[in-house]
């Protein structure tokens, strides 16, 4: 069982270090769109390049940051009705949650998701819109790559309920001090 907590700790930390890594985008989102405000309000010049820019930003903050969220628990719930439930029903709601919808789910989207990528690299993909960015297949890289993202953080989650509830009273405590700390 313990190995089973560091094993949930390593992936949990690598979730969370993307996440803060990719939070940057978020400042490096603001400087664009106050350029691009700028340009549009002072100088009556708007740039297409630079409104696409601002959607791929948003796009790697919000996906790049979504492992994070989960391992946060920061992610959307039926806070009504889960308070009201014991410690191990809401651990056993959150390991069938797991298992059935949140990793065959992602599973899915990163195999399906490599061809997507692939074949946006083969063909040189670009947006439609003069002006507008080239080589599509890097947000659709950093798509693929917050989906992975999510993976391991979703592991983390199921390694460290599957010691909460299997494992012995020493381990259940560790357990619940792990999801503590990975709070932080």
């Amino acid at each position: 069982m313990k190995f089973l907590l560091t094993l949930s700790t390593l992936l949990a930390r690598t979730s969370v270090k993307t996440g803060r890594v990719a939070a940057w985008a978020g400042f490096v989102l603001m400087l664009v769109i106050v350029a691009d405000i700028t340009s549009r309000r002072l100088f009556s010049t708007g740039s297409t390049m630079m409104q696409e820019l601002e959607w791929h930003l948003h796009a790697a903050l919000f996906l790049l940051c979504l492992g994070y969220g989960y391992i946060a628990n920061t992610h959307v719930r039926i806070d009504v009705i889960r308070e009201r439930l014991s410690t191990r029903s809401r651990h056993w709601i959150e390991l069938v949650g797991c298992v059935v919808f949140l990793l065959p789910f992602y599973a899915l989207m990163i195999y399906f998701g490599i061809d997507f990528v692939r074949l946006s690299f083969e063909q040189g993909e670009g947006s439609p819109n003069v002006g507008g960015l080239s080589h599509w297949w890097v947000i659709k890289s950093v798509m693929l790559l917050g989906f992975f993202v999510v993976v391991l953080a979703g592991t983390a989650v199921l390694l460290r309920l599957v010691v909460a509830l299997f494992g012995d009273p020493d381990a259940r405590i560790a357990a619940a001090e792990a999801e503590e700390r990975q709070k932080l």
